[in-house]
C-alpha cells in the first residue's frame, strides 16, 4: 500500500465540490480500503476492501460508522486540541436541522465516501505491480535499480514516490487552509468544546506522539526480520503500527475529553 495518509492527496482536488459531496467523507473514503490493515483483519477482508464491489460491501458501511464517531466523538476533541493555537476557530452550540437538510447531508456523505474510496483503488491500481492497471501496462512492470533497496518494478518506485509527494501535498494544503482562515474568524457549527490552554494541548500532542512511536517500535521489534527479506512489507508494518498507536491514543483522549465535558456541563447547570 501507499502510505495511507498520503491517499488523502487524491481527495484535495474535490475541496471546491462541497456543494455536491462532503469533503470530510471524501478524505475518509480515500483511506478506507486500507482499514483492514489497521484492524488486523484477515487478508480476505483487505482483498474485499480493495475491490470495486468492496466499495459498497465494506467501504460504505464502515465509512458511515466512522463518520458518526467522527462527528459525535472525535471531531470536538480534535478541535479542542488545535483551538488554543488558532484562536480564530470559534465553536458554537448545536443548531436545529430540518429533515431535508439531514437527507441532503446524507447523500453528500455517501457520494463522498464512494468517490474517495474509488481514488484509492485507482491509485493502488497504478502503483501496485499487481494492480488492475499496472498489470496491463508494460512500462509499469519495467525493472528499476533503486540502489540499496534493489531492483523493483517501476510501479513500486511510483508507489514510494507518490506516497512522499502526496504526504507533502496534504501538509501544504493544511498549512494553506490555516493561513487563509487566520484572516477571518471561522465559525465551526455543532462543535461543543472545552477551551484548553496551550500547555494542555501541547501535552496531549506529545503524549500521543510518544505513544505512536512506542507502537511503531513494537512493530519494528516484531517484524525486524522482514527488513532483509521484504523491505516493503517491513515498512508497511512499521507505518501500520505508527497509525494504530495514533488512532488508539486519540480515541482514548476523545473519551476522556467527553467525560470532562459532561462533568463541566453538569457543574455549570448545578451552579445556576
Amino acid at each position: 500500500m501507499a502510505f495511507t495518509l498520503s491517499h488523502m492527496a487524491a481527495a484535495l482536488p474535490f475541496y471546491r465540490c462541497q456543494r455536491w459531496m462532503s469533503f470530510e467523507a471524501v478524505l475518509l473514503g480515500s483511506m478506507l480500503p486500507d482499514l483492514p490493515y489497521f484492524l488486523n483483519s484477515p487478508i480476505s477482508v483487505s482483498d474485499e476492501s480493495h475491490g470495486w464491489a468492496g466499495l459498497f460491501s465494506y467501504c460504505l458501511p464502515y465509512g458511515l460508522v466512522i463518520l458518526i464517531l467522527w462527528y459525535g466523538l472525535l471531531k470536538p476533541a480534535a478541535i479542542a486540541v488545535v483551538q488554543p493555537w488558532f484562536p480564530f476557530l470559534i465553536a458554537r452550540g448545536r443548531s436545529h436541522q430540518h429533515f431535508s437538510q439531514w437527507l441532503k447531508f446524507g447523500v453528500t456523505v455517501v457520494l463522498g465516501l464512494l468517490l474517495g474510496a474509488s481514488t484509492h483503488l485507482i491509485w493502488d491500481g497504478i502503483t501496485h505491480p499487481d494492480g488492475f492497471i499496472a498489470r496491463h501496462v508494460v512500462v509499469l512492470q519495467l525493472p528499476v535499480n533503486s540502489g540499496y533497496f534493489g531492483t523493483m518494478p517501476l510501479a513500486r518506485v511510483l508507489q514510494y514516490g507518490t506516497s512522499l509527494a502526496g504526504l507533502g501535498w496534504v501538509g501544504w494544503f493544511i498549512l494553506t487552509q490555516m493561513r487563509n482562515m487566520a484572516f477571518h474568524k471561522t465559525v465551526l457549527e455543532d462543535i461543543p468544546i472545552i477551551v484548553l490552554k496551550k500547555w494542555h494541548s501541547l501535552l496531549i500532542v506529545i503524549l500521543m506522539c510518544a505513544g505512536s512511536l512506542f507502537w511503531s517500535l513494537q512493530a519494528m521489534l516484531k517484524w525486524h526480520s522482514l527488513w532483509v527479506t521484504n523491505t516493503y512489507l517491513f515498512l508497511a508494518k512499521l507505518l501500520v503500527g505508527l497509525l494504530q498507536g495514533a488512532a488508539s491514543l486519540f480515541i482514548i483522549y476523545a473519551l476522556i475529553y467527553h467525560i470532562l465535558y459532561w462533568f463541566c456541563k453538569q457543574k455549570q447547570y448545578s451552579g445556576r
